[in-house]
């Protein structure tokens, strides 16, 4: 059996494990990561009208490293090298590596 979890509806909220335990063999979360990027895009937008700058939601961002680290850029950006003679490296732009800018 598959439990299809959502938030805001009459089931109660069990834990994978909780589930698990009941005879479930997986259990699906198919907007709870959505439901949290919502939020957290409508809170920047809210931050950055008022504000006017992103100043303040630096701490809640991800690094350009942290967020080539998550999209495994290294392996495309050296496949496009080897597929485009020449071509300018987005990681490493004329030699700047590791430089955020």
């Amino acid at each position: 059996m598959v439990a299809n979890i959502t938030e805001f509806g009459k089931s109660p909220l069990l834990s994978a494990k909780e589930l698990t335990d009941m005879g479930y063999s997986a259990v699906l979360f198919p907007v709870s990561a959505l439901r949290v990027y919502m939020r957290s895009v409508a809170d920047f937008l809210s931050e950055l009208k008022a504000s006017g700058s992103q100043r303040g939601s630096l701490a809640r961002m991800a690094t350009r490293e942290e967020l080539n680290n998550l999209l495994e850029y290294e392996r495309f950006d050296s496949v496009e090298a080897r597929l485009i003679p020449g071509g300018r490296s987005y990681l490493h732009p004329e030699g700047d590596e590791g430089k955020e800018g």
